[in-house]
């Protein structure tokens, strides 16, 4: 949740062009991708116990199948997300060094 909550500050933070805009906003992406991560390692766990529940004949219920979405679509399109603004964020950050280096060879 914290990571969720922290988006609208570090994307402000990044827009306001301040110096360290972009090591947050990486950092930030390297949060989210790390709670991803455990993301996946909670669900793993809590379905092993689920499946634990099943073979002592107690019913998980209908409420196992939505939930499926989450870890088939909802966590790979996150860490693709992430993974593609980390992208975004090295590769601006080398087209500034790059003007910056032609800048300082041309005077």
């Amino acid at each position: 949740m914290l990571v969720g909550l922290l988006a609208l500050p570090v994307a402000f933070y990044l827009r306001s062009n301040s110096q360290g805009g972009q090591t947050a906003a990486i950092v930030w992406n390297i949060l989210g991708i790390s709670d991803l991560g455990l993301a996946i390692v909670l669900g793993m766990v809590s379905q092993t116990a689920r499946l634990r529940e099943a073979a002592e004949g107690v019913s998980a219920g209908p409420i196992g199948y939505p939930l499926v979405m989450i870890p088939a679509f909802a966590v790979p399109l996150s860490l693709t997300l992430h993974g593609v603004s980390i992208w975004q964020l090295t590769r601006i950050t080398r087209r500034k060094t790059s003007a910056r280096h032609n800048d300082e060879v041309i005077a």
